[in-house]
This record gives C-alpha cells, structure tokens and sequence, in this order.
C-alpha cells in the first residue's frame, strides 16, 4: 500500500505541475493575444477617423456613413447628439460623457476579449459633422483562429503534461511489471530463475513473491518426480534382471528336452513352451524400454558397430527358428559399420523384428546390413503372409499387432513394432515397412554412419 500511495502521490504532483505549467502558460498567450489586439484596435481607429472623411460628411451630411470591413462610422450634431442620417444608431451617453469630461479628442470603449469596440471622436467643426461614432468588430475568420490558437495551446500543454507525468509515474511502473513477465517466463527453470529482490507490498509485489513461491513448489515437484522415476527405472531393471536370469535358464532346459525328446507330441509341446518363454522375455525387456522411453531415455553418443549387434541377435533367434524348421539368415559387412546408438535398445529393436518374423514366416528369415553413400540400411525379411498397402502405417502403433492383417493367432499387442518405431526415432533413423511379392514383409531401418577405418573384405553371412 506505501508504494501504491507513493505512485498516487507522484502522479497527483505531476498533474498539479502540469495543470499550474499549463494554466500559466495559456494565460500568457492570452494576455499577449489580448495587447496584440488592443493595439490593432487604437490603429483601426486612428486609421478610420481621418480628414477626408470630415470633408466627406459636410458635402451630403443626411447620407454620409462607412460600412465594411467590419467597421460603421456616423456622424452626429455636437450640440444636438443627434445625427443628420436617419439610419444612424443612438450613441452611448457613457461615451458622450467620457468625451466631454476629457480633453482627449478621441475616446474609446473596448470588449473583453478585446476584439470589437466603439469610439467617439471630436474631428469637425460644430455642426452635423462634429462628432463621428466608430464601432468595429473582428472579422469572424479572426475570431476563430484566436480560439484555435488558444485551445491547440492548452492541448499541447496537457500532452506535454501527461507524457511528462506517463514518464515520471507510470515508467517505473511498466518496468516493473516488464520484470515480471520476464520471471514469469522463468518460473519452473531452476537454472535461469532469479528471484525479484525487494519486490515491496503493493499487488505487484504480492505477485512477484508469488511466482517464487510458484517456481520454488514446480521445481520440489519436478525434483521429486524425478527422483521417483529413477527409482522406478532402477525398480524395473531390477525385476527384468531378476526375470531374465530365470527365462534364460528354463530356455536352456527347455532347448535340450527337445533335443532329447523322440516323441513328436512331447517336441511339439516343449517347442510351444520355448515360444513362451522368449515371449515373456521378450515381452520383460520391451516393458523396461518403454518405461525408459516414457521417462527420458537419452540416445547414446557412443559409436557402435552394428554388424556386431546383428550377430548377437541371428545368434540368439536361430536357435528358435531351427525348432520351427525356419532358417534365420545374416548378413553384413566384414569391416566394422558404425553409427551413435544405444546398443541395448537397438539390439532390442533388432530383437523384436526377428522374433516377429518367425512367428510369422514360413520358411526363412533374413536380417541384412548394408552400407549406402547416405548411411547405413537394416533390413529384416520373412516370407509369411503378405499384408494390405492400407494397414502398413497403422503397423508401428501401439495395440496393433501384425496378427491384425497376417493369417495368425493372437501373439500380443503390438508393442514390439512400437519400441522398434520409438528407438529409430530417439536416434535419427527412418523405419520403413514393404510389401513383397511373392507375399512377405520387409521392414528397412535406415541412418546415418560413422566414418570408420578402411578395411578389405568380403560380406559374412550366418546362418
């Protein structure tokens, strides 16, 4: 309240200033207008009263008079004070009396603002052309523009006025209230927020103390948040180590009961639990990305060489494709091709693909790397059933599965393609699905690659 009374008070005395600067002003220029006029009207009248006319009125004293130019002169019998030409006004007893009390022979009577008036002067000889009644006004044009000068004057003055009280009171407020947009912008930013210092205890002040206490609840918060997602992501790393360990085992076991098992029935039954088996643990490390995913997963800037990840994942699915008499195939280039990645989420991407492609092929899968002039190219090819050109967008969508369009049973959500899709956008790369004929599904992973050292060699394939 002390600042907003101490702001009232300023513009209060810098009104009163200007209202007094103003006024005296105006007052000067009248008072110049008003001399300026006076001294037009004595020579208006030394100009009019003059011999000639004295002639004139003795040759034709009952007709004689001046009209024009905002301007009437008469002339009257000195002893009679009555004028020979009947049109002729009465005169003013004041002024008759002025006249014969002075001994001036001409005396005058001015209005206030001093632009018309009537005089009465002693020219002639006694007679009908004795005395001779003046009376003028200023033309209308000149009226106006006297009143214009006055009223621009006073606007000018109130102008300079209020910039000069919009400077000295409502300057500092604008600045103030410029500073808080500028925090305002701030609030939640824990590196660039600064606090206003002695923000004072008016509704601005109130405000700024307000969008401290703002910024100070959003970043506890946000650190709180942060601190749980950590945990969480630690959380979920832990529960997928714990389960992976397990998975990993009972697959194993798994593996070598088939082997050993000469009973088809027994093979098929064992094989159907693997499929389980990679299927949970598929479904394990998918959960954790995608958590990571949701939470910030930053992509590495470590150069990885992909042909390494490819190995390991042909290594890891062509067990699984033996048991379901599909051959899974690699290929790549025998000098390391790099590219910035994470390799656990690529492998995972990498994963996803593959394990989709045995679930739905019929014969072979093949994962290839090749290297262009604008990068890098992963491809992942099966022969399953083909699908619609229609459905191929819809494929990296979470809760759309390839099961939707292909001749199969229900194996899951879709989330697979969609961590593939979430992984090539984090690190820069397009995904691309492609029908083929005969029917199959394509999927091409595209980037850019790392210079790497030149090395001779031929392609290596696995199978």
């Amino acid at each position: 309240m002390r600042r907003a009374h101490g702001l009232i008070a300023r513009v209060l005395l810098v009104s009163v200033f200007g209202v007094l600067f103003g006024g005296t002003f105006v007052f000067v220029l009248a008072t110049k207008n008003a001399a300026e006029l006076a001294s037009a009207a004595n020579l208006s009248v030394d100009g009019a009263l003059q011999q000639s006319r004295v002639d004139a009125c003795l040759r034709e004293p009952a007709s004689w008079r001046v009209r024009g130019d905002g301007q009437s002169i008469y002339a009257y019998d000195g002893a009679t004070l009555r004028s020979a030409n009947p049109a002729a006004p009465a005169l003013d007893p004041a002024l008759v009396a002025e006249l014969r009390a002075s001994s001036d022979a001409v005396v005058t009577a001015t209005r206030t603002p001093p632009r018309s008036g009537r005089a009465l002067a002693r020219l002639g000889p006694p007679g009908p052309c004795e005395l001779f009644r003046l009376e003028w006004s200023a033309p209308e044009a000149n009226r106006r523009r006297g009143s214009s000068v006055l009223v621009f004057s006073l606007t000018v003055v109130l102008a300079l006025a209020s910039a000069l009280a919009i400077f000295v009171a409502i300057r500092p407020l604008l600045a103030r209230i410029e500073r808080l947009a500028q925090r305002a912008e701030q609030v939640g930013d824990a590196a660039n927020f600064v606090p206003i210092e002695a923000p004072g205890d008016d509704a601005l002040g109130r405000l700024a103390r307000q969008l401290t206490h703002s910024h100070e609840r959003i970043v506890t918060t946000t650190d709180a948040l942060h601190a749980r997602t950590q945990a969480l992501e630690v959380h979920l790393q832990d529960v997928a180590h714990d389960v992976r360990t397990p998975l990993a085992a009972l697959q194993l076991r798994l593996e070598g009961l088939v082997r050993e098992a000469e009973d088809p029935s027994t093979r098929a039954q064992l094989t159907a639990s693997i499929d389980d088996v990679v299927y949970l643990t598929q479904l394990t490390e998918n959960l954790r990305l995608a958590s990571r995913f949701e939470h910030g997963l930053a992509p590495s800037e470590r150069a990885q060489d992909l042909g390494e990840v490819l190995r390991r994942v042909v290594g890891r699915f062509a067990t699984l494709g033996a048991l379901h008499g599909i051959k899974v195939r690699g290929s790549w280039p025998q000098r390391p091709l790099l590219a910035t990645c994470e390799p656990a989420a690529l492998e995972q991407a990498l994963a996803n693909l593959a394990h989709n492609a045995i679930v739905h092929t019929t014969s072979e899968v093949t994962l290839v790397l090749d290297e262009g002039e604008e990068g890098f190219e992963l491809a992942v090819i099966d022969d399953g059933p083909g699908l619609s050109p229609a459905q191929l967008p819809r494929l990296a969508q979470r809760h759309v599965s390839e099961d939707d369009a292909r001749s199969r049973g229900p194996s899951g959500t879709g989330l697979g393609l969609a961590i593939v899709a979430e992984v090539c956008e984090r690190f820069g790369w397009t995904l691309a699905f492609e029908v083929l004929d005969p029917p199959g599904l394509a999927v091409h992973i595209r980037g850019p690659a790392l210079a790497a050292p030149e090395t001779s060699g031929i392609d290596q394939s696995h199978a």
